[in-house]
């Protein structure tokens, strides 16, 4: 066994738990804030069902019966985080309109806010992009995400 999982095996876990209050609590709101969403992160990476593929591309939605744009960032057959300065409430639904990777022609979708952050916002599609790209008779894009 090496060193660093020996130290770990010692500490109990109300011994670890008491420690990490203390040192959460000695952070400020803000550094709380940035150490909960770097859990939530690093925890969601491993609860993610779907591989994300980096993907800069515009896409339109509509927000309170407006139109908005904003680019994606990232895009998976589950979901994607689109950038954009208007942000629309978490757990709301949204529909967008996005060209899919290899693709020319716009695909219509609804999605659900499931986070919003400073830059941005990640939605769920309510049905996965690869149904809906079957609905429009478009070649399965499986391939392009990293499992």
């Amino acid at each position: 066994m090496n060193e660093k999982n020996s130290s770990s095996a010692n500490i109990n876990l109300a011994g670890l738990t008491s420690r990490l209050l203390k040192e959460v609590l000695s952070l400020s709101s803000e550094e709380k804030i940035a150490l909960l969403r770097d859990l939530e992160e690093r925890v969601g990476a491993y609860k993610r069902k779907s591989g994300r593929i980096s993907y800069p591309a515009e896409i339109d939605f509509a927000m309170k019966g407006k139109p908005v744009r904003g680019f994606i960032s990232n895009i998976s057959e589950s979901g994607m985080f689109v950038t954009s300065f208007e942000k629309p409430d978490e757990g709301s639904e949204i529909t967008m309109v996005f060209p899919p990777p290899a693709r020319t022609v716009p695909v219509k979708m609804k999605a659900r806010v499931v986070r919003v952050e400073k830059e941005g916002f990640a939605v769920e599609f309510v049905k996965r992009l690869n149904e809906t790209l079957q609905k429009y008779d478009i070649k399965m894009i499986s391939d392009l995400f990293i499992k």
